[in-house]
Order: C-alpha cells, then structure tokens, then sequence
C-alpha cells in the first residue's frame, strides 16, 4: 500500500505542476485560452489527492508508525482545487476565457502549492 501511495503522490505533484505549467503558458497571450489538460490535471489532482488520503489512513490502522495526515490541510487543499474546477467547467462553454478567471485560477494553483509545501 505505501508502495501505491507513493505512486500517487508522484501523480498528484506531477498534475498540479502540470495545473500550473498550463496555466503559465498563457501568460504571454493577449487572449487566454483554457487549455482541456488545465481540467485533466485538475481532476487528476483531486482524485490521486483523494485516493492518498484513504490510503493513509488505511496504513495507519496497520502501520502505526506512519503518521496521519491533517485532515483539515487536505480539505482546504481539495476545496482549492474544487472552486479551480468550478472556474474551468464554468468557463468552458463560453466563448472567451476572461483574463481574470484565468489570473484567479492561477492565484489558486500557486496558494494550493504553498499550502502544500508549507503546512506540516
């Protein structure tokens, strides 16, 4: 189980680096497009996220020397990515892709990262 958990996190960095590296290459365009692997790598991001956090508790009950994780870094961090997904979804049937759902969007994948890598 640690062995999938570990393949999961390296699924989920890889998503939300892909989340922001897909966000950035808009940021020379006058007009912002909404990339589809912006939404991929959100909802790869919230699920591998998901699936991390069962299987950390599931390796605590047998493993009692691996750490739970903050229950409530986690759903901050999905409700990030929720309201990211939110903007995308809603922002995809439109014709324009405003500069300022996308700056927002960006704003939120940065925060998230920091909550990530600063929250102990």
């Amino acid at each position: 189980m640690k062995l999938a958990y570990n393949a999961l996190l390296g699924i989920h960095i890889l998503a939300v680096l892909g989340l922001l590296f897909a966000l950035l290459s808009q940021l020379p365009k006058p007009e912002k497009r909404l990339l589809p692997w912006v939404m991929h790598a959100a909802w790869t991001a919230l699920g591998a996220g998901l699936i991390m956090l069962g299987l950390n508790v599931a390796i605590h009950h047998s493993d009692k020397t691996v750490d739970l994780l903050d229950h409530t870094k986690f759903t901050i961090k999905g409700g990030v990515i929720a309201i990211i997904l939110y903007l995308g979804l809603s922002s995809a049937k439109k014709d324009k892709f405003t500069t300022k759902i996308w700056a927002t969007m960006l704003i939120l994948t940065i925060v998230n990262v920091a909550i990530a890598s600063s929250w102990k």
